[in-house]
């Protein structure tokens, strides 16, 4: 938890507000009062039927190429006047297309043509203006933007290009009496240029929390700065008076006054057809639908709220948000028949493709909206083939973002970056960089709304690549950094931390390069501070004190360098961003070594804990003002002393807001523009404190305040305020826990269900393995499962009659928790024995475990105190070849099946407690546990169904402790009695009934007991293994793959044995060459003992064991034994390898793309068993990628292993499997065969292994017996 941070759309809605106040005192338009004639002088007519184009009139197409034909024809007779015309003409009908840079160009050689004809010079330099304003001033909701939302140098370029211009036209003005150059003077500087300023100003205000007087005084001011409309009837000739008729209800429109809008419309309407203008009034039905259609903005623009702010992310504020998905106002039906209305206009007047382009994509947006999807977007990819065929590029590229962006809603792969980019560099070279840059816009805001809307990840970041994309072509710094600032939010709320701190630091030196470019953007050095922040919120997340340090280093450092740089801002901006990140320094202060502490603790040093612990004490002591007893908050509460953390919070509250200079400085500004504003604006500045009060109260216990802050916001926002949370569930969580907290278990049962209901939801849309596993990662993900099943228990413990249905929901809640990635594995591609369209699947999920695996290196090269910079640009060359060899493998899946995007996105059924028990044979007991905060939760089921469900309080960190003490005993041949002993009583002792009458026991472990020997914890006073076979499954509905009819075992085993492959080698990531493994001996008498004892058996054994040898042999067998060296990648779990021969290896990663048929896999080298433990408690690790792969059966080990006496037990174990035992009863006679070795045997067998190699030994030098668990424990089986 952090300190309630500065909602930093409020700079946004000051800068905006700065600029209505601007609009509404300050705009003097030059001209707009001029007289106008009725008609144009027929010479140098246009090849159009308008100049407007929104009335949609014309073909494009046609008009090029009859203008470029008139053109070439004056160019080869040499008349300057002819030429001129002609190029006036196609500037023109460029300008219109899309293309100003090049239509401008034609328009400047016009005045280089005849510098001494007025009329001409006064023609080519108005639509030179409007140019301009077609390329850097033109948005895709058909309104200009506000300075803010530019671009510093195109900004200048506009302003320098208007004052140019402005100064020619009043030159020009005086020197002409032609009215039909004088009135198209007039009718494009007011209705098709200056009007552009007027739109934004209102849909500024739109996005603005104005009150509605504000609004309808702000209405009045920008229509009094309009001419006439009665003027306006006699000033322009009736088809342009229509279309001034048709902006002013466009103006009211934006100002919200839709009422009003329908009156100018139906009045152009009515001028239209008064002159049989039957497209013009067609153009007025379809704003009238868009009226309807989207009420906010325009259908154009998915309704998005167009107004990029000065962020860090392209984020805006939720009243923004609230209305841009507001439903309420949209009126489907009317848009529709109003859309009906046009197109029977439009078919009357003949001759409109671009008319027909324009509805197509209309139609989409309606499709949308009734959510379907593939109606949309083949309407979408209509409107573009017609856009092209008309040579429209603003309606092309225009659909062709709507059809990418639909392709992303219908959930298909790759995202159209291609096109994207395409629209970048068209706005970068011919086409408008405003409008470029407001399709970018129109994809972030997009984004934005899947997350927030529906907590959709995945397609949040689709879209916000392709608006990096955009923005990288559009040559826009400041905005690709913002697009690769949003992927790292989308990737932090995700869970997936590192490759959030990968785009982050990207985001962060894109600034930086910005910051110190020779053309400085005005806000670069504010981006960056706020860049900067967001990273270090990323190392916070984490808990990660020394990234947390780094970066407040570097946050600290950026506010020297503002002090000698202020950069250009609304007075005050800078000092509300440099409030933000000094808050961020200090809480690193108190934060750092609170972390240290809590990590200590967790590691079982209490005397470095407590040390820590003072030091972040005397921190938060240290810390001025109010946020002394904020710190103090937050150190008692990691310190569990929740009394003191409590009345500290309590302290803190009535100074939060009262005392703060962020809050202060905030007000004063919010002052200058109104206090209704700022009422509205501190509205969401107090919900974010509450929700943050309600977090805490929660987490320390103290659930009347939490729910006394849950009920203030209830009272604010209504009962449902929590649904425009980007993860609702976390919030319908803490509900759940007040009510438990207080007692209420079934009102908490509610709250719990809802929240599961909402994660799920959002985790089922996820398609991506690591996202999966990133999802369920976070501890609040973790506690979403745990809760309600501890939660159902206390009621079985309240509730006698119903104890049973209880102890099972409790038991699914738990389920629905447990490795649900590998399940969905399992149930997808990777585990499906039909060849054909899997291998494809495979290498789709192969590919984006890369994309995972290099970013995590990365992000973990990222975060060192000194990181090494060749690593990390070795390391961003490989993420930028996975990117593009998964968008590679992605277009190829979808050329060859375009629906394959479903079927990489299956979702495994979750098992109940009947179904798994009607999978379990007699005689068998599973034994599933789970463990959070201060309760250990356990459930044992056998073929009769639920035999018990426990639950102890007990903490978590301790039982960690435990766990680790046991396994490093093991390890380490060490005492492991006592923390046995413990362990038993803990996890095994509470179903001694179960033990007693089974001999076979499934183990689902939870947490650290993944990496727990079971079979080796004492019971009755012998190792569990004598008297029961131990496997282990990491979740209990993977029974539902592993016991399939087809699934079982062959009569007669088909054998691969590789073993001591020569020239083993491992070259580590970053490592220049390969480091020499030393041999085993002994692996390979193993393996070639093991091969001779089956009759269809193939050994590869030295040179033999080679990577190609290996994948060539594997589909023939079903028994697979590996002996060799196992190396485990901690930072990089994928990548941990099991050794070949010269120097190849077998990686989890490559596994992930491996289709197997075996039903045992054994790994008889070094810790294979151990792994990471991600979110959702799935182990990244060997045994998850063999039954990801296809396996039904994995042994592997937990510690580096003894090699003679690994042999002897393998050799045991498959002269049992030899003689038809199953794999669990198997390794339960080989374990239980060598503890009990006679030390003459034991000496014996070492003798005889080591004579075989043709080495002497002393015999003496073998151990006396093998009971201890590090000769015979390593080994599990898991399925």
């Amino acid at each position: 938890m952090s300190p309630s941070p500065l909602y930093l759309d409020r700079r946004s809605f000051l800068k905006y507000a700065a600029a209505l106040a601007a609009y509404a005192g300050n705009v003097a338009l030059w001209g707009w009062q001029t007289a106008m004639a009725d008609a144009l002088d027929a010479a140098g007519s246009l090849p159009l039927a308008s100049i407007v184009y929104a009335e949609f009139k014309d073909d494009f197409a046609q008009a090029r190429a009859q203008a470029e034909s008139q053109t070439a024809a004056a160019r080869q007779i040499a008349d300057p006047q002819r030429l001129a015309d002609a190029l006036l003409a196609l500037g023109v009908v460029r300008l219109l297309q899309g293309e100003p840079a090049a239509a401008a160009a034609h328009f400047r050689e016009v005045e280089t043509l005849l510098p001494a004809d007025p009329l001409r010079q006064l023609r080519a330099t108005t639509f030179t203006e409007m140019a301009a304003y077609q390329q850097y001033n033109h948005f895709p909701n058909d309104s200009g933007g506000s300075v803010a939302d530019m671009e510093t140098v195109q900004t200048q370029r506009f302003m320098a290009l208007l004052a140019e211009t402005g100064k020619r036209k009043a030159a020009l003005r005086a020197q002409v009496s032609a009215q039909p150059a004088l009135q198209e003077n007039a009718f494009v500087g007011e209705e098709l240029d200056g009007i552009k300023s007027l739109q934004s100003a209102l849909d500024s205000a739109a996005t603005l929390p104005m009150s509605l007087q504000q609004r309808v005084q702000l209405l009045n001011q920008v229509a009094g700065m309009l001419t006439p409309a009665a003027d306006s009837q006699t000033a322009y000739p009736p088809a342009w008076h229509a279309a001034a008729l048709r902006n002013r209800a466009d103006l009211y429109r934006r100002g919200g006054d839709r009422q009003t809008a329908l009156v100018y419309l139906e009045q152009a309407k009515q001028r239209y057809l008064q002159i049989g203008d039957k497209a013009g009034a067609g153009a007025c039905w379809l704003a009238e639908g868009d009226a309807y259609a989207a009420p906010l903005s325009s259908p154009l623009v998915f309704n998005a709220a167009l107004n990029p702010p000065p962020n860090a992310e392209s984020s805006l504020s939720s009243l923004v948000m609230d209305r841009e998905l507001d439903r309420s106002a949209v009126d489907s039906r009317r848009a529709a028949e109003a859309y009906n209305e046009a197109e029977t206009l439009y078919a009357a007047a003949g001759g409109c493709p671009r008319a027909e382009a324009a509805l197509a994509l209309r139609r989409a947006y309606l499709a949308g909206l009734a959510n379907d999807t593939a109606a949309a977007l083949a309407k979408a990819r209509s409107a573009t083939e017609q856009f092209q065929a008309a040579g429209d590029f603003y309606g092309y590229w225009t659909a062709a973002a709507h059809s990418a962006l639909l392709k992303i809603a219908d959930g298909q792969v790759p995202e159209a970056r291609a096109v994207a980019a395409g629209i970048g560099e068209w706005g970068k070279t011919a086409g408008s960089f405003s409008y470029a840059l407001g399709l970018g816009f129109m994809h972030s805001r997009v984004g934005w709304h899947w997350l927030l809307r529906d907590a959709d990840f995945e397609r949040a970041l689709a879209c916000f690549r392709l608006a990096e994309a955009l923005h990288a072509g559009l040559g826009s710094t400041p905005r690709q950094a913002q697009s690769i600032m949003d992927q790292g939010y989308v990737m932090r709320k995700l869970g997936e931390r590192d490759a959030a701190v990968v785009k982050l630091e990207q985001a962060v030196a894109l600034q930086s390069a910005a910051q110190t470019s020779a053309a400085l953007d005005a806000n670069a050095p504010l981006r960056l501070l706020l860049s900067l922040h967001g990273l270090w919120q990323a190392y916070l997340d984490g808990m990660d004190a020394d990234g947390m340090e780094r970066i407040a280093g570097k946050l600290q450092s950026q506010i020297e360098w503002l002090k000698t740089h202020p950069a250009a801002d609304i007075p005050g901006g800078n000092l509300l961003v440099t409030q933000l990140a000094q808050e961020a320094i200090e809480y690193t202060r108190v934060n750092a070594p609170c972390y240290r502490a809590v990590s200590a603790r967790n590691a079982g040093d209490r005397a470095e804990a407590e040390r820590q612990f003072a030091a972040a004490l005397a921190a938060a002591k240290n810390t001025a003002g109010h946020h002394r007893d904020f710190q103090l908050a937050i150190v008692h509460a990691q310190r569990k002393d929740y009394p003191a953390a409590a009345a500290a919070y309590r302290r803190y509250l009535p100074q939060q807001n009262a005392a703060s200079p962020l809050s202060q400085t905030i007000e004063s500004l919010a002052a200058q523009i109104g206090s209704e504003v700022f009422v509205a604006n501190a509205q969401q500045q107090w919900r974010y404190s509450q929700q943050q009060a309600a977090s805490f109260f929660c987490a320390v216990k103290a659930y009347a305040d939490a729910a006394n802050h849950l009920r203030q916001l209830e009272n604010r926002f209504g009962a449902n305020w929590w649904q425009s949370e980007d993860k609702p569930w976390e919030s319908l969580q803490t509900y759940g826990e007040v009510a438990e907290g207080l007692e209420n278990y079934p009102e908490a049962a509610a709250h719990y269900a809802q929240a599961l209901d909402h994660f799920e939801r959002s985790r089922q849309l996820l398609r991506r393995d690591n996202f999966k596993t990133a999802l369920s990662s976070g501890s609040s993900s973790q506690y979403l499962y745990f809760l309600p099943a501890r939660n159902a228990l206390k009621l079985a413990a309240l509730q006698p009659a119903a104890a049973s249905e209880h102890q099972q929901t409790a038991y699914r809640y738990a389920e629905r928790g447990k490795a649900r990635a590998l399940l969905d594995l399992m149930a997808g591609g990777a585990n499906r024995t039909d060849a054909a369209g899997d291998e494809n699947i495979r290498r789709w999920l192969q590919d984006t475990a890369k994309l995972a695996t290099w970013g995590s290196l990365l992000a973990a090269e990222r975060g060192e105190q000194t990181p090494d910079a060749g690593r990390i640009s070795y390391l961003e060359q490989k993420i930028a070849a996975a990117e593009t060899q998964l968008r590679q493998t992605e277009t190829q899946l979808a050329a060859a099946s375009p629906n394959f995007y479903r079927s990489v996105n299956r979702q495994a059924p979750i098992a109940d407690v009947g179904q798994i028990a009607a999978l379990l044979p007699a005689g068998t007991a599973l034994l599933q546990y789970a463990f959070l905060g201060d309760d250990l939760l356990a459930w044992a089921i056998g073929s009769q169904g639920l035999l018990a469900a426990e639950r102890q309080q007990f903490n978590a960190k301790q039982l960690d402790l435990l766990v680790r003490d046991f396994h490093t005993a093991c390890e380490r041949r060490g005492d492991y009695r006592q923390s046995g002993e413990q362990l038993s009583a803990l996890l095994l002792k509470p179903f001694a009934a179960a033990l007693a009458e089974r001999s076979q026991l499934l183990i689902v472990p939870y947490g650290t007991t993944h990496g727990l020997p079971f079979h080796a914890l004492p019971w009755q006073g012998r190792p569990l293994i004598a008297g029961h076979r131990v496997s282990y499954l990491p979740s209990s509905s993977i029974l539902q793959f592993l016991a399939q009819p087809g699934n079982s075992p062959k009569a007669e085993p088909a054998l691969l044995a590789v073993g001591n492959p020569a020239n083993m080698a491992y070259q580590a990531p970053f490592a220049e060459t390969a480091t020499a493994q030393p041999a085993l001996p002994a692996a390979a008498t193993e393996a070639a003992y093991i091969a001779s004892l089956f009759d269809k058996s193939r050994e590869l054994i030295g040179p033999e064991a080679t990577l190609a040898a290996v994948k060539q042999a594997l589909p023939d067998c079903n028994v697979l034994h590996f002996a060799t060296h196992g190396i485990l990648a901690e930072t990089a779990p994928l990548l941990s390898s099991i050794l070949l021969a010269d120097g190849a290896a077998l990686t989890v990663q490559d596994l992930i793309g491996m289709r197997l048929n075996a039903d045992l896999v054994v790994l008889s080298a070094c810790r294979t068993g151990q792994g990471k433990t991600a979110g959702g408690d799935d182990v990244l690790g060997f045994s998850r990628g063999l039954l990801a792969a296809g396996a039904r059966a994995a042994i592997v080990s937990l510690w580096p292993v003894d090699d003679l006496a690994t042999s002897l037990l393998m050799a045991e174990f498959y002269r049992q499997l030899k003689a038809g035992a199953a794999p669990g009863l198997a390794l339960q006679a080989a374990q239980n065969y060598l503890q009990a070795l006679e030390p003459e045997a034991i000496k014996t067998g070492r003798r005889q292994a080591l004579n075989s190699r043709g080495v002497s030994v002393d015999s003496d030098a073998a151990p006396t017996d093998y009971r201890h668990p590090y000769y015979w424990a390593p080994f599990v089986l898991v399925g």
